[in-house]
């Protein structure tokens, strides 16, 4: 005997919803093989279902739109802040800045490495060390670095702090939509099942190709099983 398939995917359960509506719009409430309880519920699942599907899209596109730009302004920050260490290190070497120096920086006197900056949490960490410490030891007197300054590499970061601020907003919100989505898909794929209950309870007097023939009209898929497409192959 077919079973049953219920719908696995967003385009399958608005097609379920969609198909069961219709029949309400086709027969009158006393021939409606689902109860007008339902029927209300229906409408209410099947507004939230594309509602939360548009809001997922929505929510999607704008983070991988946004993520482009942000990407540029990562590399860009993470390419001035690391040449910025570099010149200072070299001024040490040639003595223009004491290696104490950069103590302003949270780096040990004598480690001239350039701190990793590979992350996003790297970056943020490193970018205010350095813009602040930087900001620090010059208003002690300390000499100004050139190729590239402070105030430059402090724009690219800047600009760097806006559009991450921006993505962890835009993920958030993409999270939130992702939730929201899981729940009425819940809600939606157990309406379907009391529909399709509902709908073969009212048919169920009915011979079994007749019962499942209307119950198809409601939006119901039924499946053969493989045994029974053999059976039916060998038949033809």
């Amino acid at each position: 005997m077919p079973y049953r398939r219920l719908p696995n995917t967003d385009a399958a359960r608005q097609r379920a919803i969609e198909t069961a509506l219709e029949q309400s719009e086709n027969v009158v409430p006393q021939f409606l093989a689902y109860n007008q309880p339902t029927l209300m519920k229906l409408r209410k699942v099947s507004l939230q279902l594309a509602q939360a599907l548009d809001t997922h899209n929505k929510t999607y596109l704008q983070r991988v739109n946004a993520n482009k730009e942000y990407q540029k302004a990562f590399k860009k920050a993470r390419l001035y802040l690391s040449h910025f260490v570099q010149v200072f290190n070299f001024c040490v070497i040639r003595k223009e800045i004491p290696k104490s120096s950069r103590k302003y920086f949270g780096i040990q006197p004598n480690d001239s490495t350039v701190p990793l900056m590979s992350s996003e949490i790297e970056l943020v960490e490193w970018g205010n060390k350095i813009v602040e410490g930087e900001k620090q030891r010059l208003s002690e007197g300390g000499n100004a670095i050139y190729n590239p300054k402070i105030a430059v590499v402090k724009v690219e970061f800047e600009n760097f702090m806006r559009l991450y601020k921006s993505q962890v907003t835009n993920k958030n919100s993409h999270d939130l939509s992702i939730k929201n989505l899981i729940r009425v898909r819940k809600e939606a794929d157990n309406l379907i099942v009391d529909i399709w209950n509902q709908v073969e309870e009212y048919y169920s007097k009915y011979p079994a190709n007749e019962m499942r023939k209307n119950a198809e009209r409601y939006g119901i898929k039924y499946v053969l099983r493989k045994k029974e497409k053999l059976l039916r192959n060998f038949s033809e």
